[in-house]
């Protein structure tokens, strides 16, 4: 039979009380994000231009690379919150 590690409790009693309510009273990463209009996720573009995802990716990642199009990730409910990549077009 397999060992188990035991984990160590690390002594917490020096902690400053703080951290515990910072802690206590963030959302963490539970909140999504408002997404802008403009911005649009990978599926969004390779839906419209009639490729796949994984071809319009490489046709999006050339685009970023030669700074004509910028990324930024949103947080986004799908079954979980996840981090989603979001595009538009550099303005200017």
């Amino acid at each position: 039979m397999a060992s188990r590690k035991s984990k160590k409790r690390v002594d917490s009693s020096g902690l400053d009380p703080a951290w515990f309510d910072l802690l206590a009273n963030s959302s963490g990463t539970s909140e999504v994000d408002e997404v802008p209009p403009g911005w649009l996720t990978m599926k969004d573009l390779a839906a419209a231009w009639g490729l796949s995802v994984s071809y319009g990716t490489q046709r999006l990642r050339t685009l970023v690379e030669k700074g004509l199009v910028e990324t930024r990730t949103f947080r986004l409910q799908r079954n979980t919150i996840r981090p989603v990549p979001h595009y538009r077009i550099k303005k200017g």
